[in-house]
C-alpha cells in the first residue's frame, strides 16, 4: 500500500511540474504609434527633440505617443530615456492599453530607425508578460511596433 502511494504521488507531482512547465503559446500584438510629445533635456536645458538633436551623455528624453491598432487609438505610451553615449540610449516605455500595460526595456541607437526592446512585465491582463517589442520608426513623428508575448 505504502508503494502505491509512493507511485501515485510521484506521478500527480510529475503531472503538476509538466503543466507548470508548459509555455503560453505565443502571441503577436501590432500597432502603430504617433509622437505627442518628445523633449530632451540637454545641459540643463528642456527643449523639443529633433531629428538635428545632438545628444550627450547624460541627456534625458522623454515622450509620450498616442497609439493605435486598426486606425483606432486604443492607448497611450509614456516613456524616459538617457544618453549613455552621444549615440545610445537606455529607455523604459510603458504603454497603456486595453486591459493593462506592458512595460518594456531596451538600450538602442538613435542613429537607427529599429529597436528591439525586452518586454519586462505588465499589470492586469500582461501582469505575467515577457517576450519582446520590435519596432520601427516610420517618420518623425511615427512608427510601428509588435509586441512578440510569450
Amino acid at each position: 500500500m505504502k508503494r502505491l502511494w509512493i507511485v501515485v504521488a510521484v506521478t500527480v507531482l510529475g503531472l503538476a511540474a509538466a503543466v507548470a512547465g508548459q509555455a503560453r503559446a505565443p502571441s503577436s500584438l501590432s500597432v502603430t504609434l504617433t509622437v505627442t510629445s518628445n523633449n530632451v533635456v540637454h545641459e540643463g536645458h528642456v527643449g523639443p527633440a529633433t531629428p538635428a538633436t545632438i545628444y550627450a551623455p547624460g541627456d534625458t528624453t522623454s515622450f509620450t505617443a498616442d497609439i493605435f491598432r486598426g486606425g483606432h487609438k486604443v492607448g497611450r505610451e509614456d516613456s524616459t530615456c538617457g544618453m549613455t553615449t552621444s549615440l545610445i540610449q537606455l529607455c523604459t516605455l510603458v504603454d497603456h492599453l486595453p486591459g493593462g500595460t506592458i512595460v518594456h526595456v531596451g538600450a538602442n541607437s538613435v542613429a537607427k530607425e529599429t529597436f528591439i526592446d525586452a518586454i519586462t512585465g505588465g499589470t492586469g491582463s500582461y501582469a505575467a508578460a515577457h517576450g519582446t517589442v520590435a519596432g520601427k520608426f516610420t517618420g518623425v513623428t511615427s512608427l510601428s511596433q509588435t509586441y512578440g508575448l510569450r
